[in-house]
């Protein structure tokens, strides 16, 4: 479950930034090459066994993301957010 919030919150990733979401076997590789520490995060989770470790590195990948959206925000871009978690 922790895997597909990771992957929905790769999604919305793109999509707050105004670009096309890739194909899910090409994500991992344009976020390497997009977003260094977005993509340290998310390597973190999908290698933790632990499951409260796992929670922990996704509340994170959420707050990194989130706080890129607060900041296109406050630059005033105005975009609609449209949210598919599950």
């Amino acid at each position: 479950m922790a895997n597909i919030f990771v992957h929905e919150v790769i999604k919305i990733y793109f999509k707050l930034n105004n670009s096309w979401v890739p194909r899910d076997k090409k994500l991992l590789k344009i976020i390497f090459e997009v977003d260094i520490i977005l993509y340290e995060l998310i390597k973190a989770s999908l290698k933790e066994q632990d499951l409260n470790q796992k929670i922990k590195i996704c509340h994170d990948i959420l707050v990194y993301v989130l706080r890129l959206m607060v900041e296109n925000l406050t630059h005033g871009i105005s975009r609609s957010f449209r949210f598919n978690i599950i």
